[in-house]
This record gives C-alpha cells, structure tokens and sequence, in this order.
C-alpha cells in the first residue's frame, strides 16, 4: 500500500547497501529508514526526502540507552534523496499513536513488555533496525533500570557480566549511591551504578528480557553493516548485549526448570552465542568467535550456521595473514633498499668508522676484555635492522589487526 505522500510527512523509504567482503563475492543489504517527504512527486514519479540519520533515540524523552550506544548526529548531516514513489512504505498504525503509557502495575508492565517488544519486532522484518531498536530499549528499560534490595542484577566484574543479589541501597538526593551486593562465590562487595549492568525481571516466565536483548542485538550488528564509520561502536555493544543475554540464562538455568523450559534455554543460548560470535568478527576478536562457535557445535553439531561461522573465520585469518605477510615484505624490501643505497651505504660506513676509532686516553683503562669486543660488520648491521623492522611490522600488524571490517556475513530477521 502506498503512502500518502504530502510535503513535511513522515515515511519510510526502503534502500540497498553494498557490503563489501574480501576474497569473497559482496552482499546486498536492504534496509528501511524513516524520512520526511521535501516534494511533492514529479512527472517521473520520483519523490525528494530527507532521510533521518541511522543512529536511533530514546521513545521517551529523558530516557537512556541500557545496551545501545547514543550517538549524536553532525549539524549538515540530513540526507536529501530522491526516489521513486514505490520505494516508500507508510509507516505502522502504531507510529502513528503516542507511546503507551506505564500506569506502574504488574499487569500494565508485563503488557507493556510485550506489545514494545512485539513492534520492535515488525519493524526489525521490515528492515528498519533504527527503530526497532528504540522500541526494544523501551521494553528492556521498563524492567531491567530499578535496583531494589533483594533483587537480582547483572554487575561488571573484571569485564565479566556476572549475577549478584543486593542487599543494601545507599539513596542519596540525586537517585541510588551504592550497592552492597553479594556474588554466587559468597563474596560481598559494594559497588556503584556504573557497575550495574542490567537488572533481571523476576516475573520473566517468559525470558523476555533474553529474546528483547538478542534481537536487538541482531539490530546493531545490521547498522554496524552499514554505518562503517561507527561499526566498532555498534559491534561492541552488541558483544555487550549477547554478554548479558547469556548470564540471564544461566541465571534461568539455575534456578531449575522443566524440560522444555530447558530446551529452550539451550535453544536461546545457541542463538545468543551465534549473534555475539558474529560480533566478535567485526569487533577482530577472532579467538572469540572461534570458542563461541565450538560451543554451539558441542551442543548442536549440526548447526550450520555455526560451521559457517568457523569457516568464515578461516577466510578471514588467512586473508589477515596474506596482509601481514605482504606488509612485512615490502617494509623489508624498503629497508633493503635504503641500506643498499650510495647515502645508505656512506651512512653505514660513517657509523661502522665511529665506533672502529681508536680509543682515547680515556678509554685505555676499561677492562682487556670489553677493548677487544669485535666491532659489527656493515652487513652484519644490515642483517640485524632487516629483522628488527620484520619484528616490528608484525607486532604492528597484530596490534592494529589488519583486517576489513566490511568482511562480515549477516544473519537473517527472524525476530525470537
């Protein structure tokens, strides 16, 4: 069905972006965005919008973020296109009605939960990750921002999301201070709310908070796809995520369950660890990936998606490999050539002339045996500074991790 189209309305427009992949052939992608009509349609058919920057925001104002990140748009930035009519798509009867509202009851809350996550969910089969990601944050911030006493929170613990019990709350005049926790090991801790991850709903029969995070993550590594000035931001939040779905169900795990609560515990958990492993690939923690994708394997050796993630990471290792190797050479080759040179050659011998003059009065009294150390050859210098910048350029290349972050294959839509 066709939108109506009148200047200053709000649409969607459906656009393909080219992912490029090395050694391998490149994907297309389509994605959806939201944009406000500029024109009214020419005699062709074609339409101008200004399209709204892929970076999603809080439904409600004075919200924030638990998992994605808030990045802010440059001033000029506004995309102008100009597109055929057919490529516009009306947005949902639900965009176009204020947010629901919270009337803080269980009942209210549970429902809320669900119908966020159910849009967040249509909108992530049309293709528009942007929203869907607001709608899913507003679900998860219904639920997973209050730290109460007795509770259950999910606390960063030297890079590890790990499960923890509160037992004290230090309010202060500008909200919650400090936390005094205890960990599964016993240990008690206090901590502040930097240090608090994520707080788990109690009533989650359902594991809602699981399904939400995981299919949110799934939104950030599609606009990490193609926003490649911001891909380490989104790949990183959505290792984040997946870190934090996972210790939920854990969580869920052991507090005993019945058989087909447990089969899709497992069933979660595979595709928790598939979405972070691709994130991983696009964060270059190959390592990573590679332990996630065996994990899937040792529960489900059939996974495909899981073998086909093992294989992708071969391409990419090798592919970073040929790289390291190249850069190598050509640095070699470089310093080759500098030393081989008639200013390479002078230099050298000015050095190896320096250090072979004959030693002052000065150094007639240094020890027999330090006089008679054999000065270094120009070839054997030449030989020493080759395999040092051979050293270096590899230990570079590691660092950096050479790698195109646009070597990425993406999953498919299927809301969980």
């Amino acid at each position: 069905m066709a939108p109506s189209i009148s200047i200053g309305s709000t649409v969607r427009v459906k656009s393909k972006v080219i992912v490029s992949r090395p050694k391998r052939s490149d994907i297309t992608l389509t994605i959806c965005r939201r944009a406000i009509v500029a024109t009214s349609p020419d005699d062709n058919g074609n339409v101008s919008l200004v399209v709204e920057d892929l970076a999603p925001t809080p439904l409600q104002s004075g919200s924030k973020f638990i998992i994605a990140p808030v990045l802010k748009s440059k001033a000029g930035e506004d995309e102008e296109v100009e597109v055929p009519v057919t490529d516009l798509i009306p947005l949902l009867d639900f965009e176009k009605e204020d947010a629901p509202t919270n009337n803080n009851t269980n009942a209210d809350i549970d429902i809320l939960v669900q119908q966020y996550k159910d849009y967040g969910d249509q909108l992530l089969r049309l293709s528009d990750y942007t929203c869907a990601i607001s709608y899913y944050e507003a679900a998860l911030h219904l639920v997973s921002t209050k730290v109460d006493i007795g509770g259950t929170i999910i606390v960063n613990k030297e890079g590890h999301a790990v499960i923890a019990e509160v037992d004290y709350v230090e309010v202060e005049e500008e909200g919650p201070g400090a936390f005094d926790i205890t960990l599964p090991s016993g240990d008690e801790s206090t901590i502040t709310q930097k240090d608090v991850l994520f707080v788990v709903w109690m009533k989650d029969y359902l594991f809602l908070q699981v399904k939400i995070l995981l299919n949110l993550c799934r939104c950030l590594l599609k606009l990490a796809d193609v926003n490649t000035r911001e891909h380490a931001t989104w790949a990183k939040q959505a290792v984040k995520g997946c870190s934090i779905a996972l210790t939920l169900c854990e969580y869920h795990a052991s507090e005993g369950s019945d058989e087909k609560t447990t089969l899709e515990l497992t069933s979660l958990i595979e595709k928790t660890r598939l979405v972070r492993a691709r994130a991983f690939i696009r964060s270059s923690k190959l390592k990573n990936a590679t332990v996630d994708a065996k994990k899937v394997l040792a529960i489900n050796s059939t996974n495909r998606e899981a073998q086909s993630i093992l294989s992708e990471i071969k391409v990419v290792e090798a592919y970073n490999k040929s790289l390291d190797k190249k850069i190598s050479k050509e640095v070699c080759r470089w310093v080759q050539t500098a030393t081989s040179s008639t200013e390479g050659s002078s230099a050298m011998n000015r050095m190896n002339d320096s250090v072979s003059e004959q030693p002052g009065e000065e150094t007639v009294n240094k020890s027999v045996e330090e006089n008679l150390k054999p000065t270094p050859s120009v070839e054997e210098k030449r030989i020493v500074m080759s395999q040092l910048c051979g050293t270096v350029v590899l230990v570079v290349a590691l660092l950096i991790g050479i790698w195109d972050m646009n070597t990425r294959k993406v999953g498919e839509n299927y809301p969980v």
